[in-house]
C-alpha cells in the first residue's frame, strides 16, 4: 500500500511537492495505510493537479485520452462482417403472426444439422476448421451466427455475421 501512495505523492503539484513532500513521506513511514486511504490520497492529487491546470490544457488532454480510448477501442475490438439476404416469400400477404410461424419452420429447416453440414461441404466453408473439429462443432458455431427475422409482411431477413471476411461473403445465399 505504500508504494501506492509513493505514487499519489508524485502525481501531486509541484509547488505541493515541495511544501510537503517531506512531512507526508514520514506520516507514511508511522502508518499502515488502508486501500481506502490510498485511494482518497490517490483521489486528492488528481483533483489537485486538475486544477492546477488550465481550461486548455484540460480540453487538449480530454480529446487525447479519448483519440487514445478510441484507437484501443478500434485496435483490439475484431471486425464484424455481416451478409444480408431478403427473401421475398410469394402468395397472399402473411399477418405478422402467420409469418413468423412460417419463419420459424423456415429458420428450423436452414439451420438444421444436416442442412449446415450441407452448407459447409458445398461451399468449402470452415476448411481450417474441419481438419480440427468434428462437422458437428462446427455448425454449432456457424448456427450460432446465423439470423431470421421478419421483414415487412411477406419477406424475410437472413444474416449471417463473422470475423472472417471472406467466409461472411460466400455465406449470404445459404
Amino acid at each position: 500500500m505504500r508504494w501506492l501512495m509513493a505514487l499519489a505523492v508524485r502525481l501531486y503539484p509541484r509547488a505541493w511537492r515541495v511544501r510537503y513532500e517531506e512531512e507526508f513521506r514520514a506520516l507514511l513511514e508511522d502508518v499502515n495505510p488502508s486501500w481506502r486511504a490510498a485511494l482518497d490520497v490517490l483521489g486528492a492529487a488528481v483533483v489537485m493537479r486538475l486544477k492546477a491546470i488550465s481550461l486548455g490544457r484540460i480540453v487538449w488532454l480530454s480529446g487525447l485520452v479519448g483519440l487514445l480510448g478510441g484507437f484501443g477501442t478500434w485496435v483490439l475490438s475484431p471486425n464484424r462482417f455481416v451478409s444480408q439476404a431478403v427473401i421475398k416469400i410469394e402468395g397472399p400477404g402473411f399477418s405478422h403472426r402467420a409469418l413468423s410461424d412460417y419463419l420459424a419452420a423456415l429458420a428450423r429447416g436452414t439451420v438444421s444439422r444436416r442442412s449446415l453440414y450441407k452448407i459447409i461441404l458445398d461451399r468449402d466453408l470452415y476448411a481450417a476448421e474441419r481438419r480440427r473439429e468434428p462437422l458437428e462443432d462446427i455448425a454449432g458455431q456457424m448456427r450460432e451466427h446465423i439470423t431470421i427475422k421478419p421483414y415487412g409482411t411477406n419477406s424475410a431477413l437472413l444474416q449471417f455475421d463473422s470475423t472472417d471476411q471472406k467466409l461472411s461473403k460466400r455465406s449470404p445465399t445459404i
